[in-house]
């Protein structure tokens, strides 16, 4: 793969991929067009400054602008008087560079035709004209028909922590639903502001189901307590700004602490066991007789056994001895008759 991004860069540069960006806009009418407000950031939610994104609204004015060293622009679009009241879609467009990745995004506003305009109806004329005079029967007035006063719109935020109690720089989340009369608001612009933190330069957009999710961290150095987590709709398409509170507890963070090594325990001295049986030296017996014969290795033997083998030695010695005794008394008397004198008988 790396011999083929040197083949397509000529052999020279290593392609290296563009980091993902993200657009969040937000829009609302104004006076003569459409404000637009928004924000353009990276996949971690830092801000990309010097960009340009290029913004439009259907049946309206397409403008470029450029992102602010917070990543943030704000202008207002052009919309022609002569639209009606209708749904106008705003769009947005990163179209990425060397850096950072094209994204896009799109929101919903609702135009109202003359709502925010400056048309004053025509003045009164200061001279008053006598009405004209008429043979006909006057009319009986007419009862005006009651005026009917449209029901505003009721926006309702929801919005709930991922846990009650979050520990001193640990990170928890923020989710719940945006709706307006019951109906979900797709492409809400969230906001989630964490006490003891900066305001984010940034913000979270509703899905399809009006559903939204942020993530956010409790700061290492909080106090532990209750805090509260302010979770803001940032208004937008004709809806009102509105906003709501969570509730979390800061806990404080368990510090780490070094397990303790166990203390061996002293063994009691025992002689090693050997594989090989172990010599017992026989003692030395006293006695007057020629010393016994040595016992030999690997043999075990007690005080008894070591009496009885030597007597059984001694006994064995005087045996021998007495035996020899016999023979060389029978071997000096056999010689002895064998020279029977004869000078006598000769004579």
């Amino acid at each position: 793969m790396v011999a083929a991004l040197l083949l397509l860069s000529g052999g020279t540069t290593t392609a290296t991929a563009a980091q993902p960006s993200t657009l969040a806009l937000d829009a609302a009418q104004a006076s003569g067009g459409v404000r637009v407000t928004g924000a353009l950031y990276d996949s971690r939610r830092r801000a990309i400054s010097g960009r340009t994104v290029t913004l439009s609204v259907s049946r309206g004015e397409t403008r470029a602008v450029t992102t602010d060293r917070r990543g943030r622009f704000q202008t207002t679009l052009r919309v022609p008087s002569s639209v009606p009241t209708t749904v106008l879609t705003v769009s947005g467009r990163f179209r990425g560079d060397n850096q950072f990745s094209a994204t896009s995004t799109a929101v919903n506003v609702t135009w109202r035709n003359g709502s925010s305009g400056s048309t004053k109806p025509p003045p009164t004329s200061a001279t008053s004209t006598r009405p004209p005079t008429t043979t006909s029967k006057p009319r009986p007035p007419t009862t005006a028909p009651p005026r009917t006063t449209a029901r505003p719109q009721v926006v309702e935020l929801q919005a709930t922590a991922s846990d009650d109690r979050v520990r001193q720089g640990y990170p928890f989340s923020v989710s719940g639903v945006l709706t307006v009369d019951g109906v979900p608001i797709q492409d809400g612009a969230i906001r989630v502001d964490v006490p003891g933190l900066a305001s984010p330069d940034f913000s979270v957009l509703t899905g399809p189901n009006g559903t939204f999710v942020s993530h956010s961290q409790v700061p290492v150095d909080a106090r532990p307590g209750r805090r509260r987590v302010t979770v803001t709709f940032l208004g937008g398409g004709g809806f009102p700004q509105t906003r709501t509170q969570v509730v979390i507890t800061v806990v404080k963070a368990p510090t780490p602490t070094p397990t303790p090594t166990p203390t061996p325990k002293p063994k009691p001295s025992t002689p090693p066991v050997s594989s090989t049986p172990s010599t017992v030296a026989a003692p030395l017996v006293t006695t007057g007789s020629p010393s016994p014969t040595p016992v030999p290795q690997g043999v075990e033997l007690d005080v008894k056994g070591r009496r009885t083998l030597a007597l059984g030695t001694l006994g064995l010695v005087l045996v021998l001895g007495a035996a020899s005794s016999v023979a060389y008394l029978a071997r000096s008397h056999g010689g002895a008759s064998d020279h029977t004198p004869t000078d006598h008988l000769i004579d």
